[in-house]
């Protein structure tokens, strides 16, 4: 009985032996079919790493390795698990291959995960974050966000909503300024929307996704309006102004005429702006425009009211020309009423050219008077064989289209 017992002893440490024989036992494979897997814990809220306080295992078919770090053959399917201590401060959270912070997540079950040893060496990373200290398990976090403004800083912190515990995550850096990729424009009817940029105290470029921008009188020419309302991690408003030039319209061109029975413009239209009132005419006179800017223009002089324009159609000179400088009258003797016509008749062959002729009193011979207003000549005496010298004012009275003109003519009269 002794000696069967004490075979079964053997029997039985022999396959202990055989059963922890370490997993990557040396002459199994050669080195090049070896990977190292590496397990860490990763504290999420101070970034630190670390491996004590836990116990690490790597499990192959059944058989254990407690290390947190091993040679396994490539190909082959491992299970790892890690337990923390019971009075370890953290709570685990979730495995990550290869990076703590921007790996893969490989299982949200912190104690257990299958994994095939791939052609590379690899470490997993175990998240384990403070436990919440209302329960022991883990907190239970939202964002508490303390905007930035255009002169303060602002904060994100985590708050656990069980326990109530608060944490700066990081720091929003105040609106340090911003610009308008484009200040000034020229007028062409269309709204204007320029972009806006905007930095933070750092320097750095805001997300545009954190602030909208509105735009007001953004059409016609004269000072617009960018508004740069914040959200999200900032808050506020700022007010840019950009520009927007009109278009240059030249001043009228005007002109003046002498009346000649044709019609005349005496303004000219032009670019940027419209005429009304009197622009054409025939007769003499001084006529008047008014020219209104059209939107989007201003004068050249930098205004931009209405233009009043005063043009003029100028009268016309008559025409007064003597015809017969030398008239002979043949009688003898004739009443001084005879005599008095042919006189007359001797007048009518001035040319008395335009408008209404009337007749001054005649000068340089004192037997033949003409009269001022109604050009009646008289004989004083009866004339005699002769030659006589008289001066006859003649006198266009003018109307609307021509200035009134008096010229004085000398005619003499010969007697037969």
């Amino acid at each position: 009985m002794i000696v069967r017992k004490r075979a079964v002893a053997l029997v039985i440490a022999l396959f202990m032996m055989i059963t922890f024989i370490p997993l990557s036992a040396p002459g199994a494979y050669a080195d090049s079919d070896m990977r190292r897997i590496t397990l860490i814990a990763y504290d999420v809220t101070t970034g630190e790493t670390f491996t004590d306080g836990i116990s690490w295992v790597m499990i192959q078919d059944g058989y254990a390795v407690n290390k947190n770090s091993y040679t396994f053959p490539i190909g082959i399917y491992i299970k790892i698990k890690a337990y923390l201590n019971n009075d370890s401060p953290y709570v685990a959270t979730e495995w990550r291959k290869h990076d703590p912070v921007n790996g893969e997540t490989v299982s949200d079950n912190s104690e257990f995960r299958d994994i095939r040893v791939e052609l590379t060496d690899e470490t997993y990373y175990l998240l384990v974050e403070p436990k919440c200290p209302k329960d022991g398990g883990r907190h239970e976090w939202s964002q508490v966000i303390r905007k930035a403004t255009l002169s303060e800083d602002g904060e994100i912190h985590s708050k656990c909503g069980k326990c109530g515990t608060e944490e700066l995550v990081s720091t929003i850096a105040a609106v340090g300024g911003m610009e308008l990729k484009t200040a000034f424009y020229t007028y062409d009817g269309g709204a204007k929307e320029p972009v806006v940029k905007v930095y933070d105290t750092n320097g750095d470029t805001i997300d545009p996704a954190y602030y909208t921008v509105t735009y007001e009188d953004n059409v016609a020419p004269g000072a617009a309006r960018a508004i740069v309302t914040f959200n999200t991690y900032y808050e506020g408003e700022e007010e840019l102004i950009f520009r927007i030039i009109p278009l240059e319209a030249e001043l009228p061109e005007v002109q003046d005429f002498t009346y000649d029975g044709e019609t005349k413009t005496g303004v000219m239209p032009g670019t940027g702006y419209t005429l009304s009132g009197t622009v054409s005419a025939a007769d003499a006179g001084s006529y008047q425009a008014e020219a209104a800017l059209m939107t989007g223009y201003e004068w050249t002089d930098g205004t931009d009211e209405p233009k009043t324009i005063v043009w003029k159609i100028n009268k016309a000179d008559n025409t007064l020309a003597v015809k017969a400088k030398t008239a002979t009258v043949k009688f003898k003797q004739l009443k001084k009423k005879d005599q008095a016509l042919a006189v007359s008749k001797v007048l009518q062959t001035v040319d008395k050219g335009q408008g209404k002729v009337t007749y001054a009193k005649s000068k340089g011979s004192n037997k033949i008077t003409i009269n001022k207003k109604s050009g009646k000549v008289t004989v004083k005496k009866g004339l005699k064989k002769g030659t006589y010298t008289i001066k006859v004012k003649i006198k266009a009275a003018g109307d609307k289209n021509y200035d009134a003109v008096t010229k004085t003519v000398s005619l003499k009269v010969r007697v037969k």
